[in-house]
């Protein structure tokens, strides 16, 4: 981390010199693309002299550029030639580039539009869905390999059960081995641990989960078939006993732990969230439990625990946590925004609140919405879930921004693993043997040709959306897994939900929405800080 504040105060004094000056596109500039960091800093000017924020000034940038150089595509400038992955400066760490300056208040003027969601929304959804919204909720928003020391609290905190539901785990490394040791001590001790994971994607660990079995963990592998090669487990959340629960998109893996935003892992957020909602997420993995005839989880236990849940939510009717009666009076003071609702998606229509959650959301949604996920699969079917939500953003006129993956992504985790095999093999290149040294040119090339693949299925997908919508495009520097939906800049749902037809109809999975003010803003402004955009003028064909 260190390292990278070095080098943001090296180039943040170039960037203030080059303010209210104008560059001269001259095509003798890009003769040479490697040019030094101070000649780089002198292309990105960054207007405070005009009120432009970050977010405004890449905008303007990239807008210029396009009509400046018109002899040079956009995707040649920033995707194979200039070197951090696409950027036109070095990436910032979290905290080096206050929110303020990222982003404009202007572009989060929306923020007063907490009116379009409040009870008459909230019952509308109650009626459409299982779910319901709870107050009193303690909200921490976590960044990054910040999961670590989240997860490893939760887990040391449950006393009598520990639900973890997530698409895969690992234990190679020490920050994911450390929580799967907690995790085994914890059911030696006495705690009931259940370990909810997909039965393809455990199949990349298997030996962990062995462990764990071992232990004591009673672990449920969740899966289509034998013969499936297609998940079906796509939740990542964990919950206990206190009430305690952290849910985005991250898993027990140390791509997502040791991660810091911008160092080629998984650029990932998620909630920690104390209260009446965990109640509502022990509940649902209750279901995954009890309701499977695939489980191991005795009926006796699931009735306990499920009578244990109606004590506790009769306990938060009781002091007006839970109920649609106390609505308007949590929307009339503060308390509003200490409110979230917890929903769950189930394949094959068996339960569908968080699809339907979203609809209604962007339904009362008035000007700005952005969307965040690994890849963007759009589907030309208007009675699709993605045809419906795209639909929607015509229709009512919003304002969208995708947050999405850039050249560098590569397919997640996989990458990782490789570059990881990769890294291992060069530091020790000096004593490799001949077959080794092989080894390493073909997994080096197979790392390089997984940025390539993924890269040009991301650009499909983005030149479909700008041919037929007029929408702002951020390609992240590092590999992007959040998948988050801001309405308004006032509501806020953090999920493990592609933006994809095969997640919503497919896959379990879950999420939270909130209507914290302001609790997205660091988010936005890491990620505008760290992405390049995507318009409908500057990336030609």
């Amino acid at each position: 981390m260190m390292e990278y504040k070095r080098l943001w105060l090296f180039f943040f004094p170039f960037v203030l010199y080059s303010v209210g000056a104008r560059s001269v596109w001259a095509l003798s500039d890009y003769q040479e693309w490697k040019i030094s960091l101070a000649d780089r800093s002198s292309y990105f000017v960054w207007d405070s002299d005009q009120g432009q924020d970050f977010r405004e000034s890449k905008l303007h940038y990239v807008e210029q550029m396009a009509q400046e150089l018109s002899e040079f595509s956009y995707e040649d400038i920033f995707f194979k030639n200039l070197s951090w992955n696409g950027l036109f400066h070095p990436p910032l760490p979290l905290g080096a580039l206050p929110k303020s300056v990222a982003i404009d208040r202007r572009y989060l003027g929306a923020s007063d539009n907490l009116d379009n969601f409040g009870p008459s929304l909230q019952n509308k959804v109650d009626a459409l869905t299982e779910s319901e919204l709870v107050s009193g909720i303690e909200i921490e928003l976590v960044q990054d390999g910040q999961s670590f020391q989240k997860m490893r609290t939760l887990i040391l905190n449950a006393e009598r059960f520990l639900f973890v539901n997530m698409l895969a785990a690992g234990c190679k490394k020490d920050s994911d081995g450390h929580l799967f040791e907690l995790l085994r001590e914890k059911a030696k001790s006495g705690t009931q641990v259940w370990f909810v994971v997909d039965g393809l994607f455990s199949l990349l660990s298997a030996s962990c989960f062995k462990e764990l079995e071992q232990s004591g963990v009673a672990v449920f592998y969740l899966r289509n078939s034998w013969f499936s090669l297609r998940p079906l487990m796509h939740s990542s959340f964990l919950v206990n006993d206190k009430k305690e629960l952290l849910i985005g998109s991250q898993n027990i893996y140390w791509g997502f732990l040791d991660s810091n935003g911008i160092n080629n892992m998984d650029r990932d957020v998620s909630l920690y969230l104390k209260g009446a909602v965990a109640t509502d997420a022990i509940h649902e993995s209750l279901h995954l439990w009890g309701e499977r005839p695939e489980s191991s989880m005795s009926r006796s236990l699931v009735s306990k625990y499920l009578h244990w849940i109606q004590g506790e939510k009769m306990k938060e009717i009781g002091s007006r946590l839970r109920g649609n009666s106390n609505y308007q009076q949590w929307f009339s003071d503060s308390k509003f925004q200490d409110s979230c609702r917890f929903v769950a998606q189930r394949p094959k229509g068996e339960k569908r609140d968080l699809e339907l959650t979203l609809i209604e959301h962007v339904r009362a949604t008035q000007k700005q919405l952005s969307i965040s996920s690994v890849k963007f699969v759009l589907s030309d079917d208007p009675k699709s879930v993605v045809g419906k939500f795209l639909k929607l953003f015509s229709d009512r006129n919003l304002e969208v921004e995708f947050f999405g993956n850039g050249v560098r992504g590569g397919n997640g985790e996989l990458t990782m693993e490789l570059n990881d095999w990769v890294q291992d093999l060069t530091r020790r290149q000096e004593t490799l043997s001949w077959w080794e040294n092989i080894k390493l040119k073909l997994l080096s090339r197979w790392s390089e040709e997984s940025y390539k693949k993924q890269w040009s299925k991301n650009k499909a997908s983005y030149r479909q959306i700008l041919d037929h919508w007029d929408v702002k495009i951020w390609l992240h520097y590092n590999f992007t897994h959040h998948k988050t939906w801001e309405f308004d800049h006032s509501a806020y749902i953090f999920t493990s939900a592609l933006f994809s037809d095969r997640t919503f109809n497919d896959f379990y999975f879950a999420g939270v929405i909130c209507y914290r003010r302001g609790i997205m803003d660091r988010v936005r402004a890491f990620d505008l800080a760290n992405s390049i955009p995507l318009t409908r003028s500057t990336f030609r064909k």
